[in-house]
């Protein structure tokens, strides 16, 4: 089994929160149907909480920040996709100008801004929800990215 870093999981518990979204983070996953995406992040976490040794307590308030998050982030990923949707019909067009490609680019930048501040404060506030213990065997997990070893 893969050792994938409790950082990146948490960060997955949240990032992933979108079948959308984590189509786009991971390629191999972009065909998948929003319930297998579903699946695999439930899988994801369960192994996560698994090597945490969270508490049924723990758990129950890592899905409520999780539901928050993706309750709170639902317009802005849906806008963001649709941005970069147009950004990508726009560069192919005919008449595209590169100020109206620079335009929208922008927005596609702000709005992947503000989704980066919602995914640190839920971060955060995933974090609190660890005991010190936990806390250190989540720095003592290696860094890198689902499927990538460090």
């Amino acid at each position: 089994m893969l050792h994938r870093p409790l950082t990146v999981a948490l960060a997955a518990l949240l990032a992933f929160a979108s079948p959308a979204v984590a189509g786009e983070r991971n390629p191999s996953w972009a065909g998948a149907s929003d319930e297998a995406l579903a699946a695999m992040a439930e899988r994801h976490m369960d192994r996560l909480f698994e090597r945490l040794h969270l508490s049924a307590d723990q758990r129950a308030k890592m899905q409520v920040i999780r539901k928050r998050h993706q309750d709170a982030t639902a317009e802005p990923r849906k806008r963001l996709m649709e941005k970069r949707k147009a950004l990508f019909a726009l560069v192919r067009g005919a008449d595209a100008t590169k100020d109206q490609a620079v335009a929208l680019q922008r927005e596609i930048n702000s709005l992947q801004g503000q989704l980066s501040e919602a995914r640190l404060a839920a971060w955060f506030e995933g974090r609190a929800v660890l005991t010190r213990e936990q806390l250190k065997a989540l720095a003592a997990l290696p860094g890198g990215r689902p499927g990538h070893r460090p």
